[in-house]
């Protein structure tokens, strides 16, 4: 019960963090850089941003590569690959050093025990770079679903 109980004061620590916000908007800023449109006459790759704001609604709507459902499945490549583990830690590692920094974590660690401490920040730092994710691609998810009609 001391662990739940831990770990839901982490998972709370980190959700209200501003830095949890921006990491979730980082994440579907990201998510809009990946490849969506390649053209076959000029050999050029639009991104989903250049495909929303530089191609005409009659390309977007006659390419089934540039359906709504197509579009949001290129979510997680691009250069989302290669930064989206820095930018999940982000909100965890605010609250985590910011407890540590305080002396806060022994009162903690005499409270729960070491165990349970260690556990519930190493389950804390993986549900909340896993809610990050979902809800930075969910963002993303609306946003493109809305446009891309």
């Amino acid at each position: 019960m001391k662990f739940l109980r831990t770990l839901r004061c982490d998972l709370e620590k980190t959700i209200v963090n501003p830095g949890f916000l921006g990491a979730v908007i980082l994440i579907s800023v990201l998510c809009f850089t990946a490849s969506a449109y390649s053209d076959v006459e000029t050999g050029k790759t639009y991104s989903v941003f250049e495909a929303i704001f530089s191609l005409d609604r009659g390309v977007i709507q006659a390419d089934y590569t540039l359906s709504n459902v197509e579009v949001f499945s290129y979510a997680l490549s691009g250069y989302i690959t290669m930064f989206l583990p820095i930018i999940v830690a982000f909100p965890f590692m605010v609250s985590f050093c910011a407890e540590r920094n305080s002396g806060f974590m022994r009162y903690t660690i005499t409270r729960t025990g070491q165990i349970r401490y260690c556990a519930s920040k190493f389950m804390a730092s993986f549900l909340s770079g896993g809610l990050v994710t979902l809800f930075g691609v969910l963002l993303y998810g609306m946003i493109v679903w809305n446009v891309m009609e």
